[in-house]
């Protein structure tokens, strides 16, 4: 090969390995950008992002307006089961409180009723709130006894019973969805439940 075609070659050569480390040198920066603009870890992530805690009507949506807990919703108690409860996870839900004594014949006679309303009405949340006594195991009983599937409140020291202005047995509270409150008392009459809660909710 003559001494200009040798020339030739290796200028080619030359361009060849200038173009490729040029190329190396371009992608190793593009590899380092997103590691650069990489978010620190749980940012963006909703970790610390001020979203509601669980409990107090809290939603996965953040779009999703909080609904405010009205004040006779702003307690916690401790079921018949022994499980706590806390009615402010209650707010933005048209609610059922039934207030009811273990004792009370005619709370039992209700009973039936009351968890066939409960359970056709599925967008209604039902409590029951058993009161006006001590006795937890017979609140248990009541419960067993009627196959009671909804919550069910022990008050025992009357702390609901006085929140809601209760003063007898078999009294039926109906909190709306904003918060409205009406009482209903039906003791020593016939009450139909579920025309109670359709009227009130429906």
């Amino acid at each position: 090969m003559s001494s200009a075609g040798a020339a030739a070659v290796a200028a080619l050569v030359s361009a060849v390995l200038l173009l490729a480390g040029c190329g190396a040198t371009e992608d190793a920066s593009d590899a380092a950008e997103p590691s650069a603009a990489a978010d620190p870890p749980g940012v963006g992530s909703g970790v610390g992002s001020g979203r509601p805690s669980a409990g107090r009507a809290s939603t996965d949506d953040p779009d999703t307006p909080v609904p405010e807990v009205p004040e006779v919703l702003d307690f916690t108690a401790t079921q018949v089961s022994g499980e706590a409860f806390d009615a402010r996870e209650l707010a933005g839900t048209d609610t059922v409180f039934w207030f009811w004594a273990p004792w009370c014949t005619e709370c039992a006679a209700a009973a039936p009723e009351v968890q066939a309303a409960a359970q056709a009405a599925p967008d209604v949340r039902f409590v029951g709130v058993a009161g006006l006594s001590s006795d937890v195991d017979g609140m248990q009983g009541f419960v067993d006894t009627h196959g009671l599937t909804f919550p069910q409140l022990a008050d025992a020291d009357g702390g609901v019973y006085t929140r809601f202005g209760i003063t007898q047995q078999d009294t039926y509270v109906l909190v709306s969805a904003d918060g409205d409150v009406e009482t209903v008392d039906a003791y020593g009459g016939d009450l139909d439940v579920e025309q109670l809660v359709s009227d009130a909710f429906g």
